[in-house]
């Protein structure tokens, strides 16, 4: 009987949240690797905690930065995407001021709507001020990018993809684009239909993330639901695609950063763990009559962007803040709803979603 409470008792204490300091870092003074192991429990969800975490220091002054769309040399762009000596198209000079007008082109100076034809193949770039996004396209054909079937580190399919990426993100790096690192290589399975316009074959994608002082930027592509969420579909990341003939297209957001003050992280990851099981009933990811159950791989200190303008205002998606925020999530959030991912502030401790 004494055996048979004693087993009772060791489960339910590993049941319980613990954190086990594995090492020092060398990314960031009093940082520390730990371990999260925990069941959240709630009427409509549980939630299965099982990841290492990299975590600052409560009371540790982290920089907030505010952003603004990216500039960079024209000149030396089109050399990095073109090469030399090929006749480059601007599309911006063939098109009228009420045109101009009507896609919303505000800084023309900035923007990079460029096209070319090397070896008969159509070559674009396009960097959209109003969005901080960048477009580069060798290909005319259009291919479908389901995040679900997505299988991560299959860089066997095509060896030669990292280093085709690693090519144009190195080369944007060296025009100021930088702190963009290398996260991870997915294979796109592919439709398997094709048409004239279209390619149905599998493909792969490198993705690269942006990191400001050693703190990775979130990708989380999520949108509005309730008075504390944020719509950010456009986070900053890189995505080059790649096949059997090489990079297909460059598609990512790119802002500049510049900071205006230091806050001090007060919600440690302890305090986020209590806060996350406080509200996880509420969260988008629990369905009214139904018991559901997902398993949280990915905890992470990072920044989370936030606008600081109104939606519907011209530079909604360019003036935004980092704000450091614990990360719970299944995976990367790409446009599935599917997918749980929940924010909390380091400073005010506030649920982001």
């Amino acid at each position: 009987m004494a055996r048979k409470y004693l087993a009772r008792f060791l489960w339910i204490l590993f049941s319980i949240t613990f954190f086990i300091p594995l090492s020092e870092s060398v990314v960031a003074k009093g940082e520390e690797t730990s371990v999260v192991k925990q069941m959240i429990q709630s009427e409509g969800l549980t939630l299965a905690l099982d990841a290492q975490v990299k975590t600052p220091m409560k009371g540790e002054n982290v920089s907030i930065y505010q952003s603004a769309f990216a500039t960079i040399d024209k000149k030396a762009f089109q050399k990095l995407v073109f090469g030399s000596g090929v006749k480059v198209g601007e599309e911006l000079k063939k098109r009228t001021a009420q045109e101009l007008k009507e896609w919303q082109i505000r800084f023309p100076e900035h923007e990079l709507y460029f096209d070319a034809r090397i070896k008969g193949k159509p070559i674009s770039t396009r960097y959209d001020v109003n969005l901080c996004a960048l477009h580069v396209r060798f290909d005319d054909y259009d291919r479908l990018v389901n995040w679900y079937d997505a299988l991560p580190n299959q860089l066997g399919s095509y060896p030669a993809s990292k280093e085709q990426a690693d090519h144009f993100i190195d080369g944007l790096a060296d025009l100021g684009w930088n702190n963009l690192l290398y996260q991870d290589v997915f294979l796109i399975p592919g439709t398997g239909k094709s048409d004239k316009n279209s390619k149905g074959g599998p493909f792969q994608i490198v993705a690269y993330r942006r990191v400001i002082d050693g703190i990775p930027v979130a990708a989380d592509a999520l949108f509005p639901d309730g008075p504390n969420s944020f719509s950010i579909d456009e986070p900053d990341e890189m995505l080059i695609m790649t096949d059997e003939e090489g990079v297909f297209r460059i598609e990512g957001n790119y802002r500049f950063y510049q900071a205006v003050r230091k806050e001090k992280i007060s919600i440690s990851l302890d305090d986020a763990l209590r806060i996350l099981e406080k509200n996880v009933e509420g969260s988008r990811f629990v369905k009214a009559g139904a018991k559901r159950e997902a398993a949280i791989k990915q905890i992470e200190f990072c920044y989370r962007l936030k606008p600081l303008l109104p939606p519907g205002h011209e530079d909604y998606k360019i003036e935004l803040e980092t704000r450091p925020a614990w990360r719970f999530a299944t995976k990367t959030n790409r446009y599935m709803d599917e997918e749980f991912v929940m924010f909390i502030d380091a400073v005010s401790g506030e649920v982001i979603e």
